[in-house]
């Protein structure tokens, strides 16, 4: 088949891009529609934590396996093993997802993903890359809504997406009570750490199991 113009086209192929570059589309509007709900929700007082106590290290392993980088492995150190938090599971599974792929996008991936109990009641679970870093003076612009940080050396933080990402895990990591944040890599190599903090549940006595 040709084209007035003379050019030979292959109808199956041309559709299929055109099919797959509208699902991609349709994709990330489903995605922003979802995401500015859930921020409406939020900023309405509305969002609804359906949280359960759940072990850090499974949880963490069960997000990763789903993740885009689903090779990566937890790293913890064995007295964590059995760190227990109240969360809810959904949220805190976007909180990671969106941590993971934001490294994918702008810093060739993840490098490890790691958590550790910072205090009797605290933990600390962290997403290092070896990418750009993050510039100190946008390290909170980044968790602002709708902003695409113009961050040098990669430009970390622009793309075509909406800029809700890392704001919509800042607000659930939040509402759990805890913190979110950047900073440099804590061994002196370039690239990014990003921190999340939660409370850690009260541990669960033999009288309580037994109940």
């Amino acid at each position: 088949m040709k084209y007035s113009n003379g050019v030979k086209a292959n109808c199956p192929d041309a559709a299929s891009q055109a099919v797959e570059l509208l699902s991609n589309d349709l994709r990330r509007f489903s995605t922003l529609v979802e995401d500015l709900l859930e921020i409406s929700r939020i900023d309405a007082g509305a969002a609804q934590l359906d949280q359960s106590a759940v072990g850090i290290a499974g949880l963490m392993n069960a997000i990763v396996r789903q993740s885009r980088q689903p090779d990566l492995v937890v790293d913890f150190d064995p007295d964590d093993a059995e760190l227990i938090a109240e969360v809810d599971k959904l949220r805190i599974a976007q909180v990671f997802t969106n941590l993971i792929d934001n490294a994918i996008n702008y810093a060739g991936g993840v490098e490890s993903v790691s958590f550790a109990a910072i205090s009797a009641d605290e933990v600390e679970i962290l997403v290092t890359d070896r990418g750009p870093g993050v510039a100190e003076a946008d390290r909170r612009r980044i968790f602002e809504r709708f902003t695409r940080a113009a961050v040098d050396a990669g430009r970390r933080g622009s793309s075509k997406g909406a800029g809700l990402g890392l704001s919509l895990a800042y607000e659930h990591v939040r509402l759990h009570g805890g913190t979110m944040g950047v900073r440099d890599r804590d061994d002196g190599e370039s690239g990014a750490q990003f921190f999340v903090c939660l409370p850690l549940a009260e541990p669960i006595d033999d009288e309580e199991m037994a109940s």
